[in-house]
């Protein structure tokens, strides 16, 4: 478990992937090879492809393991806070609860 994981700039950047073939289907499973906790993540600006305008402030608690969850989520996007946690189980069918809200 780590308590804190901060960052002032991260960028999350893709290269272009090859075409599928056929029809693209979600993974059977989100397991990790170890289970993670760290109760703050900060980050000043993030940035991502395709979104022009970066969030801003974004902090939570993130868990990962037989479930992936983050918890007490806030951040800022296009001047609204939003707030929110989320939770997805590891395997099949992958459950998915989301509460996000301004």
């Amino acid at each position: 478990a780590a308590q804190q994981l901060g960052a002032a700039r991260v960028a999350i950047e893709t290269s272009p992937s090859e075409p599928v073939a056929g029809r693209a289907t979600a993974p059977s499973h989100l397991r990790l090879p170890i289970t993670l906790r760290i109760d703050r993540v900060a980050v000043t600006r993030l940035y991502m492809p395709g979104v022009a305008l970066p969030m801003e402030d974004l902090q939570a608690r993130v868990e990962a393991g037989a479930r992936h969850r983050v918890e007490a989520l806030s951040l800022r996007w296009q001047g609204v806070r939003w707030q929110g946690d989320a939770e997805i189980e590891a395997e099949a069918p992958l459950q998915l609860q989301l509460r996000l809200g301004a």
